[in-house]
């Protein structure tokens, strides 16, 4: 998706309150309160952050036509999808390359369904866990349609998710969609390449997990604050944040801070979750 976030505050605030009501009335209610959905195919995609860190910079702009909130909504997403499609069809020699970085882990990759990624994902969402919908069921509750991509950075020292999200209400009413990139924390193993790789690459699936359900957290409090946020802006600021083994920087609104993260809005309108240089002085101390 390469369009700035979209706010419709009345059906925002809607979802608010399909959520509180769907927490509220915990296993009492027949239906589940929220649904994720996943794309098909159901593998999971994963990839290389490319030698020239060509991740993350803007594509070429997309003009989409203007049917309405629902209409844009759907073409962005079609949009992703085929350019995703295509994109795999047709790597360039750079992002075969890149690709390299996860060949140790390709024969449990290939095996690592979208189901299962959201089952490890689930009791980890901060709104409760979803249940699974397949890419073709209907939901009498709200949607979150999450189109995930894994990135891992060269020095395997952190993974990246780049995930496409929309939000809909029951009757196909689209509530929110934007792009959210969370990056992990950095990861420091004597061994980088064993410790994702063992046991089935388990710590990579896990990772995943966590990274996927950050990323859901974060598009639900922005549908649920996009009526309060209509119209506000920030200072835009050079932030600088960890990649990996590497410091890199990014233009953009600092939405949140927390001792070992920052939340972001950059010039795209994405939604970004980064790990900071260093906490400020007054946040604790790490345990040891």
């Amino acid at each position: 998706m390469t369009g700035p976030m979209l706010r419709f505050g009345a059906l925002a605030a809607l979802l608010l309150v399909a959520l509180e009501t769907g927490a509220s009335t915990g296993g009492a209610s027949p239906g589940p309160a929220w649904a994720v959905q996943m794309p098909a195919p159901d593998k999971v995609r994963f990839k290389g952050v490319p030698m020239m860190d060509e991740a993350g910079k803007p594509g070429t702009p997309i003009l989409y036509p203007a049917a309405g909130a629902a209409g844009l909504v759907a073409a962005i997403i079609t949009h992703g999808v085929i350019l995703n499609a295509v994109r795999e069809g047709e790597k360039s020699d750079s992002e075969k390359a890149a690709d390299k970085v996860l060949e140790p882990y390709q024969p449990s990759l290939d095996a690592f369904t979208q189901r299962e990624l959201l089952q490890a994902a689930a009791p980890l969402c901060a709104h409760g866990a979803p249940h699974w919908l397949a890419a073709s069921d209907k939901a009498d509750a709200p949607v979150v349609a999450s189109q995930p991509v894994f990135s891992m950075t060269q020095d395997r020292a952190a993974l990246i998710l780049d995930n496409d999200i929309r939000i809909q209400l029951p009757g196909n009413k689209a509530a929110y969609a934007n792009k959210v990139r969370v990056v992990s924390a950095v990861q420091a193993h004597e061994d980088l390449a064993a410790w994702w790789g063992e046991g089935d690459a388990r710590a990579l699936k896990e990772q995943s997990a966590r990274l996927l359900a950050a990323s859901i957290d974060i598009a639900l409090e922005a549908a649920k604050a996009a009526p309060v946020e209509a119209g506000a802006a920030l200072a835009q600021r050079t932030v600088r944040y960890r990649e990996g083994g590497k410091e890199v920087f990014e233009r953009a609104e600092i939405l949140r801070e927390d001792c070992d993260r920052l939340l972001l809005r950059n010039l795209r309108g994405w939604l970004m979750s980064v790990p900071r240089l260093r906490p400020p002085a007054d946040c604790p101390a790490p345990p040891q």
